[in-house]
């Protein structure tokens, strides 16, 4: 299923939905210029973050707080566009 047909399915608020999706890729593009801008060595320099515990690698958190994230989501977020799981 692409964006429209999504987004077409979950009507009648098409605009509320609009504006979601909308704020999250603007949220997104605001991560990735972030992380961008962040020198390489600070991924793996816990001191380079306040209060970050010194045990922890920077990159397994954004990691994990990310992309890595998803997969927590990922089979709700299919059966839900399958039917399977109503809101």
């Amino acid at each position: 299923m692409d964006k429209p047909q999504f987004l077409s399915s979950v009507r009648p608020d098409w605009a509320r939905w609009q504006a979601v999706l909308d704020e999250a890729e603007r949220v997104h593009q605001d991560l990735v210029d972030a992380l961008e801008e962040l020198p390489e060595e600070h991924y793996g320099n816990p001191a380079r973050f306040r209060d970050m515990p010194a045990d922890w690698l920077p990159w397994q958190v954004f990691a994990g707080n990310t992309y890595e994230h998803y997969r927590d989501h990922a089979a709700d977020v299919r059966a839900w566009l399958d039917g399977q799981i109503t809101v």
